[in-house]
Order: structure tokens, then sequence, then C-alpha cells
């Protein structure tokens, strides 16, 4: 099963600061002094601080006493009758940070996290009967310890499902831009992970829109438990190297991993099969007759295969503070032949102004150039309203 969380903060009372105190991380390393904190007085399991909310997705939200006597909250998804799979993003625990960040401060996210050792179907879970309508289109309840049963039995989920949780992202609304400063994915499994994920802040923000978001949203229904989350923030200037800080990112294993797994085997056979031809080559001297025994050396030049990813066009112009756009461009090119803009030919920006609609033209001729394919964007989206 898969996982998404995203978490914004409706925080008050300021930051807690440990100027005083040396701080540890779940992974138990001691962190610098000096770090902005989340208060603790607003934890995870304050329903008030932390806003959840769901888009044609059911999300049902349970604060417990887990098995190890600690205050967790279990989150679990459910899909709606008649919809599609939700986009992660859809189903969303989120806060925002209490207060100012600036660009190049240093992060560092830390929550312990499991997947809910239970059965989603065919059992009784802690959950609303049904979960009331938050406003038009949106949906989420909170247990109300009432038992209600999630799905029927003999749907296939196992008993203690795997959660892959792309958490967290550390996002800024500023102008609408949605800059992501982390965006992390970790596998979990019913055991407890602690998990701690340095980063540095892509994107000063003065307005306090900067949120941590918790993205829950995905085709099966989920079961999560979240607790200990915390947020510490050093300043730029106290020169803080994210590469310094632990960097826990929970259990890497999943299904199919092994080096001996089955698949592997069969891949290799279509790689001989589909990917592979004779190659020959005869090696002449300056008078034409063939010379045995020379060594050759084959470099492959351009591949038919299509090695691709995302491309941000700002990104690429340097138009974004604190990333060096000319790596950027030599990394993508190094690395891929295919490209899909990550947000340009989104009608929306597509249509924007004229600057915006020539900037990306400009990017899809320097990528033609560079004998890269692309791939554009829908235009017309299922769940579109018509306007």
């Amino acid at each position: 099963v898969v996982v998404a969380v995203a978490a914004a903060l409706f925080l008050v009372g300021g930051a807690h600061t440990t100027a005083g105190a040396s701080p540890t991380a779940p992974c138990g390393t001691a962190l610098p002094r000096g770090a902005r904190r989340l208060p603790p007085s607003l934890g995870i399991t304050n329903s008030t601080a932390w806003e959840l909310s769901g888009d044609n997705v059911y999300v049902t939200r349970e604060t417990i006493t887990d098995d190890t006597g600690d205050r967790a909250v279990r989150l679990v998804t459910l899909a709606l009758d008649g919809h599609a799979a939700p986009p992660v993003w859809h189903a969303v625990l989120e806060a925002y940070i209490p207060f100012k960040v600036n660009l190049d401060d240093t992060g560092l996210l830390t929550f312990t996290a499991r997947a809910s050792p239970t059965a989603l179907w065919g059992t009784a879970l802690p959950l609303a009967s049904r979960p009331r309508p938050l406003s038009a289109g949106r949906h989420a309840a909170e247990g109300s310890g009432s038992p209600g049963t999630v799905g029927a039995a003999g749907d296939g989920a196992p008993s203690n499902p795997a959660v892959t949780l792309i958490v967290p992202v550390v996002q800024s609304d500023l102008d609408k831009s949605y800059t992501k400063s982390v965006d992390v994915a970790v596998r979990l499994n019913s055991s407890y992970q602690n998990i701690s994920i340095p980063f540095s802040f892509r994107e000063a923000d003065p307005t306090g829109v900067a949120r941590i978001m918790f993205e829950l949203g995905f085709e099966q229904p989920q079961s999560l438990d979240l607790k200990r989350v915390q947020l510490d923030v050093w300043p730029a200037a106290d020169h803080v190297d994210p590469a310094d800080l632990p960097a826990c990112c929970g259990n890497p294993d999943y299904p199919g991993r092994a080096g001996n797994a089955t698949w592997r085997a069969e891949a290799l056979g279509r790689i001989d099969t589909l990917r592979r031809g004779r190659l020959e080559v005869e090696v002449t001297d300056g008078s034409g007759h063939p010379r045995a025994g020379c060594a050759v050396n084959a470099t492959m030049e351009t591949s038919a295969f299509r090695f691709g990813s995302a491309v941000n066009r700002d990104v690429w112009f340097g138009k974004h503070e604190g990333v060096n756009a000319s790596v950027y461009r030599r990394e993508f090119l190094r690395l891929f032949n295919t490209a899909v803009f990550e947000g340009a030919m989104k009608w929306p920006t597509w249509a924007e102004d004229a600057p915006s609609h020539n900037l990306t033209l400009a990017l899809v001729d320097e990528l033609i150039g560079a004998g890269v394919k692309i791939r554009g964007h829908n235009l017309v989206w299922p769940t579109c309203s018509g306007s």
C-alpha cells in the first residue's frame, strides 16, 4: 500500500528556541543549539493546530494511545465510490510553520511513524460511521470511538500493510510558486520507525505561509500512525550544514528489492532478447588487410531507450534564487534524453501572459536543439467544471 502525507500548521504562540539546550533527534543524535522549533504544546495530536482535509476521498483521524503508551494520530484514507484514485495531495494533514524562515536556513523535520498494525478490509476500526463533509467536495472525519467496518473481507489487503510515505513536503505558497524545500519518500512497515530529514529552505517566507504537509491520497485505503512530529530551523548565519545532521529515512526495503528476487532473472532475459543485438567490428590496417587480436573500445553516444525527468522552466533559466542553473542544465542533459515540463505547459501557466508563454517556447527550442524529446501536458482534465 502507498500513502502520501502532507501537513499544514496553524500554530500560535511563536517558536520555541533551543539556545540553551542541546536537543536530540529521534535517531539519538545530539543537535546543534540555537534552533527555532515548534512549541511542545502544539504536537501532532492537537487537532486545532493540524488541519485535516480531503477532496474526493474520505480521510479519518483518531487520537490513540498506542501499544507503547504514547499518544499518536491514526490516519485512514478511504476512496469514494464512483471516483477515480485521487492525487496524493487530495488528502492532506497540514500545519503552517509559526515563524519566519529565510533562504538557505537549515531545517530538520523529525517524526515517528508506522503502518497501522490493523487489517484495513473487513475489520472494525474506531472510525466515525460516516465521514462528515467539510465543505463542497471536501470530506473528513474525526474518530469517534464507535466501530465502523472498512471494505469487505477478502479484498486482498494484508493485515500489516507496508506504507510508502511521500513525506514531508515543506512548501511555501509565496507568489503561488509552491516551492518545495524537501519532498522525500520513505518506506514504513508495522513497526515504528524514527524518521529524520535534513534540508535547506529554498525560499524565504516572511509571510507565514510555509507549511509542513503530509499527503495521504492514494489508490488503496491506507492506515498510518504518526507521532513526535518536530521541526528545527537554524538560521543560515549559523552555518549548520544539512549534511552534518542525522538523516534517517525509514526502512528502504520493499518487495522485489533483494538481489535474488525472481523478477530480476526474467528481466535480464528480456534485456538479452529485446535490447541487445550482435555487433561485428572489422579492423584493417592501412592497406586494407584484416588485423586480428586488436583491442576495440566502444562508447554509446545515443540511446533508443527514453530516460526522462520533469524539467522546471524557471530553474532552467536561473529564475530561482539559491539554485545553480548551469549545473541544473548540465546534469539534466547528461542524465536524460526525454523531458516533461513540471508546470509550464499546464493551461493556466501556458496562457498566463506573453512573457511566460515565450519563456516556455524558448525552453522547448533549447531542449529540441539538444536532442531531447518532449512530452506535453494534457489540456482537458476529467474533473474540470468547464470553467
